[in-house]
């Protein structure tokens, strides 16, 4: 790029090439002319449902998800696009650990494979705290500030772990506390 370019003239540059720009951490690929500018979200240990969705959806957003989807023959030129996006959300070391893979379907079920466990942990945390919600009874030498405490620290180990808990409240507030929550 020459320093006599504009901003602008640069940008256009890059959405008509359609190579990716790092901006503070983020990964920002332009598609087409006058089109948003997609951020890749990055892979962590504890994010792998939402940032699959997320990269389904900006790979669809791309037209290069059938390289993923289709069994079969795909086109080299799509499948390379759908690396380098898989690649753009990914860290390094998760690179290394996918490197080896072929095409962007090898890549996708790889990580799959990596990140389904940590699905599996959070689903069987969950299903634990669910279940000490459930047989929590307040002691009857246990303050009430106590119990909301015990109470609130499931509720909120749940919550982290992306669980709705609404009505698992309401069934484990003791009879004179529901009161005093409707009243």
């Amino acid at each position: 790029m020459s320093k006599s370019m504009s901003m602008e003239e640069s940008s256009r540059s890059v959405v008509r090439s359609g190579k990716g720009i790092q901006s503070e951490g983020l990964e920002t690929t332009k598609i087409k002319e006058g089109s948003v500018s997609l951020q890749y979200p990055l892979l962590t240990k504890t994010n792998y449902t939402v940032w699959a969705m997320k990269m389904e959806i900006y790979m669809q957003a791309q037209g290069v998800w059938d390289a993923i989807e289709l069994e079969g023959s795909v086109d080299k030129s799509k499948d390379k696009m759908t690396r380098a996006a898989i690649c753009q959300g990914i860290s390094e070391e998760t690179l290394l650990q996918i490197g080896v893979k072929r095409t962007a379907k090898e890549a996708w079920d790889a990580l799959k494979m990596l990140n389904h466990g940590a699905d599996k942990v959070k689903e069987v945390k969950a299903q634990s705290l669910r279940w000490e919600l459930e047989g929590l009874k307040m002691e009857e030498s246990e303050s009430v500030d106590e119990f909301t405490g015990r109470v609130s620290t499931i509720i909120n180990k749940l919550k982290a772990l992306g669980e709705s808990v609404n009505e698992g409240l309401s069934r484990k507030l003791p009879d004179h506390l529901r009161r005093m929550r409707n009243g």
